[in-house]
């Protein structure tokens, strides 16, 4: 430090003191502003941390949400799928004819051609198509309705499940 520097706060050490002579309570006022601006630098502080917290959890609850929206659908898509796969085979395997059938094989063959109508979307043509491939074959198979052999019709519905169950990933 240099004697400039020294006498410099020297002076202004003497004028803090003339001012504190000249007003006795400048101390106190001085020390309220301070306290006065912590708290409001504490407020402010706060009110960010609070406005910062609420969007980092509504976004996080948002995400939360699309995870736990997607993992139920996924698991719906999995459990549709392995019921048609379920009912389809079980339709293959009633009307097998090279397979002896149970007494109520006709009910069966007919539960899993409508639990089959009311699983499908008739809007979608691939689900359209094994609807109507399965209908063909209940109907082929309990002597409803002679259309084709039961191999055809068996081929039919197998390349209809395949369009319906087989999702490519993209």
């Amino acid at each position: 430090m240099e004697n400039k520097d020294v006498i410099e706060a020297v002076n202004t050490l003497i004028e803090v003191i003339r001012v504190a002579k000249e007003q006795p309570d400048a101390a106190v006022v001085a020390a309220q502003y301070t306290v006065y601006g912590m708290l409001g630098v504490a407020f402010i502080t706060l009110l960010g941390q609070l406005i910062s917290t609420r969007l980092l959890v509504k976004s996080e609850m948002r995400k939360a949400i699309a995870q736990v929206s997607a993992e139920r659908e996924a698991e719906f898509n999995i459990a549709w799928t392995k019921s048609v796969q379920e009912l389809v085979t079980d339709l293959l395997i009633y009307t097998d004819p090279e397979i002896a059938q149970p007494e109520d094989c006709k009910r069966n063959i007919v539960r899993c051609a409508h639990s089959l109508n009311l699983l499908l979307n008739q809007n979608n043509p691939k689900h359209k198509e094994l609807d109507k491939a399965a209908t063909t074959l209940a109907l082929n198979y309990n002597g409803w309705a002679e259309t084709d052999t039961v191999f055809n019709l068996h081929d039919r519905v197998i390349s209809a499940a395949r369009e319906v169950i087989y999702q490519p990933q993209i």
